[in-house]
């Protein structure tokens, strides 16, 4: 069964905590979600919401990354999971700001490092994702991953208001 997109990508927001990374990010993306109504709860619950028990497609997805990149000595989903501790991450993201209505989450590594902003504003949510590379691996690395990171972050996003048809 197909449903209807909430979402659609738009311009990243000026008034996001990320904004000051913008200006040499080698990928920014912010995609936009509308709710019927204000988007309730703390921001961790909807980074909890949006990124913990993925669906069985993206975990998968995410075994193949891992089998890819371990070998090369970057951090794995395995990896972090076994470092994350409940209060500083929220699945395998560590947790650098958290305020009422935006909480920035990410990773870095020694290929690029990279931020993801949840922010809300009454019945929107906008999830920003930042990426600054360090070198010739990283710029590769997302030049290949790309594609697939536009449909987790639409898929993961939307969880929010469609929570039963993503998994």
């Amino acid at each position: 069964m197909s449903r209807r997109r909430t979402g659609r990508w738009v311009g990243p927001p000026t008034d996001s905590l990320l904004a000051p990374t913008y200006l040499d990010a080698f990928l920014i993306d912010t995609y936009l979600i509308e709710a019927k109504a204000p988007i309730q709860g703390s921001m961790r619950q909807l980074a909890e919401r949006v990124f913990v028990d993925p669906p069985l497609w993206l975990r998968a997805l995410m075994g193949v990354r891992d089998a890819m990149v371990g070998p090369l000595g970057l951090k794995t989903g395995v990896g972090l999971s076994k470092k994350a501790s409940g209060r500083d991450h929220v699945h395998i993201f560590k947790i650098f700001e958290k305020h009422e209505n935006e909480i920035i989450l990410g990773q870095d590594d020694r290929h690029l490092d990279f931020r993801v902003s949840l922010q809300r504003s009454g019945t929107m949510l906008y999830a920003t994702t930042v990426v600054h590379t360090h070198n010739l691996m990283g710029r590769t690395y997302i030049g290949i991953i790309g594609p697939f990171h536009r449909l987790v972050v639409r898929e993961s996003v939307e969880r929010l208001l469609h929570p039963w048809t993503c998994r």
